[in-house]
């Protein structure tokens, strides 16, 4: 399966893939390798921005995801980020 991915999904810093810088409440989409999609919004982005906590669509709840967890940004909605 051929994902879209965005050019700045990841930053690299040393050996490690980190999550980009992401605003509170951004509309995001996650993916892995397996096909599994995870949408929902931004509900706080750790510090180093190695972990990401997503509040799930549909009343999901909240899910932590590191960023070594297998996901990848699918989609990122630019024109709704918070300034």
């Amino acid at each position: 399966m051929a994902l879209r991915r965005d050019r700045d999904t990841f930053d690299h810093q040393g050996d490690s893939i980190l999550w980009p810088t992401l605003s509170h409440d951004e509309p995001v989409a996650l993916v892995n390798n397996q096909g599994l999609r995870l949408s929902g919004r931004v509900d706080t982005l750790t510090q180093d921005r190695s972990c990401l906590w997503i509040r799930l669509d549909s009343g999901m709840g909240r899910l932590l995801i590191h960023h070594q967890d297998g996901y990848v940004l699918e989609h990122r909605d630019r024109g709704n980020r918070a300034k």
